[in-house]
């Protein structure tokens, strides 16, 4: 069973920029892994789109993985926020 990675906003906002060692990072990611969007994080990517169309692009991308609705779960956010940026930082 994959492991659940819990992806942060500055990680997706960074992709759906073209950062190539972002776009390559969450590729292999993507290849061995599930992940997952909590809520905050949806909220937080649905204000940064400019026009309905990236809306319509997000909801696509979001639908293909998940949300994350418990509470318990979303605290994990908190404590993973940090190591997965380590962890890029770390491998870069």
């Amino acid at each position: 069973m994959p492991a659940l990675i819990i992806v942060d906003t500055n990680l997706l906002v960074q992709v759906r920029h073209g950062n190539p060692s972002v776009v390559k990072w969450m590729n292999s990611v993507l290849e061995n892994e599930t992940i997952v969007f909590p809520t905050p994080i949806v909220m937080e990517l649905i204000r940064g789109c400019r026009n309905k169309q990236e809306i319509i692009e997000l909801d696509s991308f979001i639908k293909k993985h998940g949300v994350v609705y418990h509470a318990t779960q979303v605290i994990w956010l908190w404590l993973w926020r940090c190591c997965v940026s380590i962890i890029f930082m770390a491998t870069n």
